[in-house]
């Protein structure tokens, strides 16, 4: 794999932090491993906590910001807002650009500065789904419309992740890791995202 994304819910138990991102590192993509908060990593200390362990383990958080992955030719974005405040990153000037996000609500932000990919969880498929009516309750301001899968605003696309592993209310339904590959247009050149 070229780069691993990280799109947040670490600290649901803060107790199994350093295990979970210890498994995050063994893990060892040829650019990297990024990762975005949460809400949940941002109650009880988590923030901090998850900054420091990332760090130690060589992951880079993106709090609201951009970073350049120069030797793939793209930018990633991460925002995590609204729980980790702090100014929007200003329009990337990459060639390509992948926005990570654990809301997929931000997906108006990333619209606004141009990211034409982006990748969220947060809504873990909704909470409860019925057949042929799907999700009931979805924590988003945008409702039962950003579940799971693949969103458009304007020029932005978005999938939105169930996730993996633990989560209260998931009722028994399987997480997911999701790989995406890239390709260059104008060149042969694919890179795996997983």
């Amino acid at each position: 794999y070229d780069l691993v994304f990280v799109l947040g819910d670490l600290g649901e138990n803060t107790a199994l932090i350093p295990d979970i991102l210890k498994v995050l590192a063994s893990v060892k993509p040829k650019h990297g491993t990024f990762l975005v908060r949460s809400n949940h990593d941002c109650e009880r200390g988590c923030k901090d906590l998850i900054a420091r362990l990332a760090r130690e383990e060589s992951m880079t958080v993106l709090t609201n910001m951009e970073q350049s992955v120069a030797d793939l030719g793209i930018s990633l974005v991460g925002l995590e807002y609204p729980w980790c405040r702090g100014p929007l990153p200003e329009p990337p000037e990459a060639p390509f650009v992948i926005g990570l996000t654990h809301t997929p609500d931000n997906i108006s932000h990333f619209d606004r500065i141009g990211v034409p990919l982006v990748l969220a969880g947060h809504t873990h498929g909704g909470r409860f789904r019925l057949p042929l009516i799907g999700s009931l309750l979805v924590p988003s301001r945008w409702g039962r419309f950003l579940d799971t899968g693949w969103f458009r605003l304007h020029n932005t696309e978005m999938y939105i992740t169930t996730g993996v592993g633990y989560f209260p209310g998931m009722m028994g339904k399987r997480g997911t890791f999701l790989e995406v590959t890239v390709r260059n247009a104008n060149t042969k050149d694919t890179h795996r995202l997983p």
